[in-house]
Order: structure tokens, then sequence, then C-alpha cells
């Protein structure tokens, strides 16, 4: 490489100074094998983990963890050679390539008719089965137990590697890269095998694997890598891969402390590019996918005893917020506003702090079900002893301005509903980003009652559009007509946002009783052509732990017709009940009123072409330059007398999920002799239909209902109806009834108890024979009483103000001017926006003021402040 060349010149001329040189060649540290995650003096505390059958206290035996481990390698090794065939799809998922491959010695296939599409990535990122899955659990299975059945088949992947060409697919992106996901994977893949096989290669093994690993990995991967923005996940698999790697040849190559220090400082970039104030660019799941990889080899460092500062950098600093911030109290998820779904963000790094001794990171292990290990490199990190979770005592409603995040939270009640708002970032353009400026998702009942549609679609136009487009997200869209419904293109320019940067976060405050947000993003809606938007602010408050009220501001240089969107999925339904509208999730509703400074036009609807992402509300103004919305939106429990809110399926899947893959085709909503309705739900061959998850208290009875009908079936296969109780995200017990067969429809029906420990209950319906079953009627009751729900009375006061009652209290919300006074019913103030809270006597119990001097209630001053401030008050 020209730096080896261009480092040695400089310190022969002694321009370089031994400091600088020494930096510049990373020799610290472990120079042995194994060096990766685990030393030799590690090696025997690891295998006495595996070996160790006693509890901890988090009530797990970490023999069983390795016991997993190793059932997933003995499983691996059963299969026969890694095959991997996909057709590699283009537009309205017509085939491009068959690719079609398995591993040897000569390189994949090309498929250069379908240079987008990433079948390598497939084939190395660790998944159920791949190269490095079985690569990696073969290596480690050796290091444990040293069977020569392990090391052998590890030898004979890493020997098939070593003799391809090279270790990134020359098909994708037409041949331009020099690296990409697939060689960072392989890299480390290829690095944990030298290291953790060393002492069984034979030299000339050991010298044909670290020559690959440097030639055909490390220097196109440090060479390469610099195409790609240093805070995308790429940047970081392929450098994290080049690290790890170079550090398992440093005991043999001269070069590997070198390549190693470049490593150390392109991750030191990537951190430096990750947003001020804490939060990942990418999102929540690319950004995992980012920080994670980093994780892998900072763990890699600790083994290594390689001195280095990266763990002083301040944005590791703010994960702990991010996370924790972030996740949902009721989910026990982190929202997705870009491609991806909700999830777990960054769980390998938050392990590797909380072993550093994070109390807020253990916590948050221990709240996404992640303490115990599931993977190799979670097992070998885990020591019990340096753990100790403990709740944050900070205010988990936080904003991340560079990112453009922000959550509105009543604590850690997990009852209460929690919002999630998006506004930004401003200037940093990421491509896996989505047009959803000033969007928000909200988590309640433990589901995303209002979600994000996730990973946008590629391949369907009217999906694709619906997807990635502001449309499908539950912001601001301009004049929706036919014309714009049928034009595919996404973004399209003067209906919708145009910028994936732009918007921002201007303003936050979390309190005890209220929080607050404000975004702006009016410009997102320009480009290069005429001015479409001068305006779209949006301001959220949270009158904890019951309300939102969303106030938006929006102005223009011409007339437009402004529609607000509330957006709901496949599993969910949205109603009209008079001037207010319901979404309805499981055992979660939203009771949503949306008002306005001009006329306004509902409508309930599915995108065209995209219906099953489920339906949503739009709610039109009629044409004018300027106009406002104030929406009220309450979350609550659904009650009914059956726990199931579709057990006819009259409503298709909503309220169900299906089992996806290659059984998805298998489930179909019929007209087929229902035993009620119109349809009924069958499975062909094999299948399920799960319901939302309820809640109910220990020891509640709960039975479960439901008609079947089969095909002529073989004896003791049929239909089965399963109780599921859930803790933590999986489900510890549960109760099932059949099989069930007979071509007439019949009734079936099993009941429980509720086991102590149960957070949420679902129920299924399951089918695998060769023929049919149907399923129709299905009903849950329980000894539980049933609560009548509440229904908040919602009036408008003015264009910015509004009195809502709802039980026993009544809240007064106005937003105005900052500055400039206005009376309001009994409410008087100055304030952006003022909020008091009312007891049945009428006498104000707390008040929030936002950017004023003062609220008062019946002439009496509720809060006054010498300047304009933000404050909150409770009277009781």
């Amino acid at each position: 490489m020209l730096f080896h060349r261009v480092f040695a010149f400089l310190v022969a001329l002694g321009l370089l100074s031994p400091a600088l040189a020494q930096r510049a060649s990373n020799q610290t540290g472990i120079k042995s094998h194994p060096c990766l995650l685990v030393n030799a003096d590690g090696l025997a505390a690891l295998r006495a983990k595996a070996a160790d059958s006693t509890a901890n206290r988090f009530g797990f035996k970490t023999a069983e963890v390795w016991a997993a481990i190793k059932t997933n390698a003995d499983r691996l090794a059963a299969l026969p050679a890694y095959r991997y065939r996909v057709d590699c799809p283009g537009e309205k998922y017509v085939t491009l390539d068959v690719f079609d491959y398995t591993l040897s010695d000569q390189m994949p296939p090309r498929h250069d008719k379908s240079p987008a599409y990433p079948p390598w990535t497939a084939m190395f990122q660790e998944r159920e089965d791949s190269i490095t899955t079985r690569l990696v659990h073969f290596s480690f299975a050796y290091l444990v137990t040293g069977e020569q059945k392990y090391f052998d088949k590890a030898k004979q992947i890493a020997l098939h590697l070593a003799h391809w060409q090279q270790w990134t697919d020359p098909s994708y992106g037409a041949g331009r890269l020099r690296c990409c996901l697939d060689t960072g994977h392989c890299l480390y893949a290829m690095g944990m095998c030298y290291d953790w096989c060393y002492d069984r290669l034979t030299e000339t093994e050991r010298a044909l694997l670290r020559e690959a690993i440097a030639k055909k990995g490390i220097v196109p991967a440090l060479d390469g890598v610099g195409a790609y923005p240093a805070d995308t996940n790429g940047y970081a698999v392929i450098t994290a891969g080049a690290g790890l790697a170079a550090l398992a040849i440093r005991p043999e190559e001269p070069k590997a402390g070198e390549y190693l220090q470049q490593c150390l400082d392109k991750t030191r970039v990537s951190l430096d590019r990750g947003g001020k104030d804490g939060g990942m660019f990418e999102g929540p799941m690319y950004g995992t996918y980012l920080i994670d990889s980093f994780a892998l080899f900072f763990d890699a460092l600790v083994s290594a005893q390689v001195t280095h500062d990266l763990f002083d950098h301040p944005y590791l600093k703010t994960m702990d917020r991010y996370c924790i911030g972030l996740l949902a109290p009721d989910t026990r998820q982190i929202p997705c506003f870009s491609d991806g779904s909700p999830g777990i963000a960054v769980p390998k790094l938050m392990g590797l702090l909380a072993q550093r001794g994070s109390t807020d990171a253990a916590w948050y292990l221990v709240q996404v079900n992640a303490i115990k290990p599931e993977g190799i490199y979670d097992f070998v990190r885990f020591d019990a002893g340096k753990l100790s979770p403990k709740q944050p005592d900070w205010n988990p409603s936080t904003d991340f301005r560079d990112i453009g995040y922000a959550s509105l939270r009543d604590g850690f009640n997990a009852r209460a509903p929690s919002l999630f708002f998006k506004s930004g970032p401003e200037k940093n353009r990421i491509g896996h980003n989505h047009y959803d400026h000033n969007a928000f998702v909200v988590s309640y009942g433990g589901q995303w009652v209002i979600p994000d549609r996730g990973y946008h679609s590629f391949y369907v136009p009217e999906k694709r559009k619906f997807s990635l487009g502001s449309l499908g997200h539950c912001t601001i869209v301009l004049d929706v007509d036919e014309a714009y419904l049928h034009d595919q293109k996404v973004p399209s320019p003067g209906h919708e946002q145009v910028q994936l940067a732009g918007g921002k976060i201007v303003d936050f405050f979390a309190g005890k009783r209220f929080d607050f947000v404000k975004g702006t993003a009016g410009q997102t809606y320009n480009s290069t052509g005429p001015k479409v938007l001068d305006r779209f602010d949006r301001s959220i408050v949270y009158l904890k732990p019951h309300l939102f009220v969303i106030r938006d501001q929006l102005s223009a240089p011409q007339p437009h017709r402004y529609d607000f969107l509330l957006h709901c999925d496949a599993a969910g339904d949205i109603e009209a009940m008079g001037d207010a509208f319901l979404v309805t999730r499981g055992r979660a509703q939203v009771y949503a009123k949306v008002m306005s400074s001009e006329k306004l036009t509902p409508h309930i609807e599915s995108y065209p072409g995209a219906e099953d992402y489920g339906p949503y509300l739009r709610v039109q103004t009629e044409k004018t330059p300027a106009a406002s919305f104030l929406t009220v939106l309450y979350p609550r429990p659904y009650r009914s007398d059956t726990l199931l809110g579709n057990g006819g399926f009259e409503k298709g899947l909503s309220g169900w999920t299906i089992r996806e893959g290659d059984d998805g085709p298998n489930h179909k909503m019929v007209a087929d002799d229902p035993v009620e309705g119109k349809q009924c739900a069958s499975l062909v061959n094999s299948g399920y239909y799960y319901s939302q998850r309820f809640e109910l208290p220990a020891g509640a009875a709960i039975t479960f209902k439901a008609k079947t009908r089969t095909t002529e079936l073989p004896p003791g296969r049929g239909a089965t109806m399963t109780i599921y109780f859930w803790a933590a995200g999986k489900a510890f017990a549960s109760r099932r009834a059949g099989p069930f067969a007979g071509t007439a429809w019949a009734e079936h029906e099993i009941s429980a108890a509720v086991p102590e420990g149960t957070e949420q209950v679902s129920v299924a319906m399951e089918f695998s024979a060769p023929g049919t079953a149907w399923f129709d009627d299905a009903r849950v009751t329980t000894s539980e009483k049933v609560e009548p729900m509440l229904t908040p009375s919602v009036k408008p006061l003015d264009a910015g103000s509004t009195e809502i009652t709802l039980g026993r209290e009544r809240f007064l919300v106005s937003f105005g001017e900052p500055g400039s006074p206005r009376k309001i019913g009994d409410l008087t103030t100055d304030a952006e926006l003022a909020v008091i809270c009312l007891d049945p006597g009428d006498n104000p119990v707390r008040a929030l003021l936002k950017g004023g001097t003062f609220v008062s209630y019946q002439g009496r001053d509720v809060i006054r402040e010498n300047g304009a401030t933000t404050a909150e008050r409770a009277m009781q």
C-alpha cells in the first residue's frame, strides 16, 4: 500500500517522531493466540463458564447457554455444504438473475443484470445459516472443546474462502466497490478462525489464510471504506471487520499493527460523526448494525489488551440515554422512523458498557430481556459479577436534536402511552431515512397502536411511494387528489416532503407532569423549483399520563389543501365515531379528534396497491394559503365483551398475526361457508393465526372458544388452539387443545388460569397437516370485570385552544403567539402554550407555562415568572 511506503519514508528521513511512529503502528497489548474476544489467560475461565451448571443471580445457567451454542454448531455441522439460491429481483419482483452457489474454492457466479441486489451480503451476514454463521460456530466450538470435528469444518470453509479471488461481490454496484458488507463480515469470521484454530493449523495453512486475510480483506477494506460515509453501517462493518482481522494476524504479520491503527483512527472518525447530543442518524436498526459492529471490535481490543482511548469518546457516553430514553416502557422496543422495524437498540454495546460498570446499561438489558446471552459474543463477554442493574433516576423523556428524535413519556410507567417524534436530521442526508419530518408514533398497551411503516419497499412502486414518502407517515401532505394518488413517483414535489434532511426540533421540555416538543419542517417540502411551503411547525404537549394535544401551523405562498395524516397498520382498524375517530389495534385504542381553523373533510382509506400496510385517516382542509390543526389523542384500553376485536375475521387480518415466510401464502380469508358474516380464515398445510397480546392479572380465568372445520385428515392430525402467557417478550407457559378434525363446523374451547409472572396473554389457532382448516367466531372471555372505556369530551375554544374533560379532570389547553396576551374563557396567558388542569371543584391542580410570563385562571395567577420561560406547577 502507498501508505506503508510513505510511512517508512517519513520515518527514515526523521520527519516522523518516535511517538507518532508508535501511534501509526499500534503494537500494544497481546500478540499471541488466542486474542480475539478471549486470550490465553481467559481461556480456562471461558471453558469453566461453559461447564458451570449453577444458576446465577439472574436465574440461568451459563452451561445451558453454551449447550445451546454447541447444539447450533452441531446442527450446522450436520447440514450439507453451504448453498445459497435467490431470484435477484427487479421492479415489481421481476427476476433479473438466478443466483445459485454452493461453497467451494470457486468464486460465486456473477449477477450483472441485477447490480443493485446483494446476494453476497445474505451469504456473509450472520443469520440462521450463512458462511460466517458456520465458520464462527465451528471455530468457537473447537476453541471451547478442542474437538477435531469442529476444527475440520472450520478449516474447510476458511480454505475455500482463501482460494477466492476477492472478498466482495464483483457484480454489486456494477463492480465499482473495492469492499462492502460482505468484506467486513468475511474478515472478522476469517480472523476468528485463524486466531481460535491457530494451534492446529499447519504452517502452510496459516500462511495461506494470513495472506488471504491481508490481501483480499484488510488491504481492499482500508483502501475502499472511504467510499462510505463514516456515519453509515457499511463504514462500520468494514472497519470493524478489518480491525478484528488485523488483531488476529498481528502476532505474525509485521504490517498488522499499522492496519490496526488505521482501523482505530477510522473508528474514531465514525464516532465523531454520531449525533452530537446522542443517537444514530441511520435509525435504530441500521444504527445498531453500525454500533454493534464496533462493539465486537471493542470486545476484541479488550481481550487483546490494546491501548486506546475509544471508551472515553463522548458519543459512547450518550448511548445509555439514547437506548433508555427511546425505549417504550410497554413494548420494550425502540421505535423506527427509518428503514427497519421497532426493536432493541445496540444490545452488544450496551452489554459491553454494562460489563464496564454502567448500571443504566445493565438495567436496559434486563428490560429488553438481553441479560441472558443469546449467542457466542454475548456468552464470551458475560460475567454476572460485573452486572449491577439499577433503574435510572433521571427523566427518560428526552430529545436528540442532531438526529431529530424525541420521546414524550410518563417516566417508566408501562401502563401509560408514549409518543415518539421525529423532525430531522437538519443537515445530514441519510439514505435509509424516510420523508417523515414532524412525524410521530405512539406505543400503548404493548403495541405500536400508531405505527411507522418500517422498511420501505424497493420493488413495488405503489408500496415504495407509500412506505418511503410522506403519505405513509403521521405528518402533513398537500393537495391529495386522484392524480397524486396514482402518481407512483416518490418523493412527489408539490405534495409532500422532498428533502431527507431539513427538519429540526427547535424546542423541548421534559417535566414530571408535562412534556413538550416542537419541530419545524416547512423547508423539507421545497426543492429548486417554486417554494411550496413557508411554514410547517408542529407542537405536541403530553398531559401525563393520558392525553396528547398536537398543534400544526402551516402557511404557503399559494393556497393548498392541507392533509393531516394518522396511521394504523394491517392488524388494526380506523372508524368514525361522530366527529371523532377511533384507531383500534388489539386491546389498545386511540380516540382522535382533529380540529382546524378551516372546514375539514375526513377520509378513511388504504393506498391502492399497498393495502397490506393497513388503513389511514386523512383529514383535509379547503384550499387556503394558511391553516392550522389542533388534534387531541387519547390512547385507552379497548374493552368489549370479548378480548378479541376481530374474532370473525370480517376485517381480514386486523388484530391477527400470521406465520410469514414460506407459509405466508397459506393464510387466506375466504367466503367458503363461514359460520357467520361474509368470510372466515383458512390455512392450507401449515401456519397459524396469533392474536394481539392483552393484559390480565395473575389468577384470572380465561376461556378461548372458536369454531373449526377441516378437510379429511389422517388420524391424529388437525387444528389446534393455544393460550400463550408472556413475560419479558417470550411465551413462558401455554395451554393447548386439539388436534380437532372434521368436515362440519364444531365449536371447541380451552380454559386456563393466568399464571404468576404473566405480563401479557395471547391466543392462537394453528394447523399443520396435509389439507385445509377453517377458523371462525373466535372469542376470549375472562372472569375479570370489564371496566367501561372513558371517552373524553373535547370542545374547541378557538383555532389554538381546547377544553378537554376526561373523567374527573378538565384541561384547558391554549396555543398562541408568545408575548401576546390572550383571554380564552377563564384562562388568560401570554405564553406560546399554557395548560391548566382542574379538579371537579374547578380548582387548578397542575399547570404548564411554555414560552411566556404568566397563566391565570378566573383572574388568579396560576404561574407567574419575571421573564419568558418554561415552568410547570403542582398545586395539590
